[in-house]
């Protein structure tokens, strides 16, 4: 049986591929991981955007994929641009609402009883952290969701 990447690395090269979704999602949990460990984020906490952005561009793509996959099954049909990208968008901002939900159980639980800086500071905070994830949800349909299949 063929892989979902492989398969659709036959029907168009151009199209992106779930393992690139899925090794930028790795590198961004790492590098948040990472950051926790090192106190990045308390000595840089502007870092938090690019990391929002990133993580929006990785699950778009990853939404992008899963829409792909549906069409070269023939599951779904051909919309028009800008449905697609509702999708993605839509699939980010979800996924957006709950890692904001983990981040704010990880500041009730962990971060509390260790007496370490809040990562949920404001509802501002948390709804740029949103927008964030949107903008790169945006940027990766621009760049892979819109090209001709």
């Amino acid at each position: 049986m063929k892989s979902i990447s492989k398969s659709s690395k036959v029907e168009n090269r151009s199209l992106p591929e779930f393992r690139h979704a899925f090794a930028g999602l790795a590198a961004v949990l790492s590098a948040d991981v990472i950051s926790l460990g090192f106190h990045v984020y308390e000595r840089f906490p502007d870092i938090d955007v690019p990391m929002h952005v990133a993580g929006g561009f990785f699950v778009g793509l990853f939404a992008i994929c899963i829409r792909n996959e549906l069409l070269r099954r023939r599951r779904i049909a051909r919309a028009p641009w800008w449905y697609d990208l509702i999708f993605a968008v839509g699939f980010v901002a979800v996924v957006a609402i709950f890692w904001e939900l983990y981040e704010f159980v990880l500041d009730a639980t962990y971060v509390a009883s260790h007496h370490l800086m809040k990562s949920q500071i404001s509802v501002a905070d948390t709804v740029d952290d949103l927008m964030n994830g949107i903008i790169g949800a945006t940027f990766a349909f621009w760049v892979h969701g819109s090209a001709k299949k």
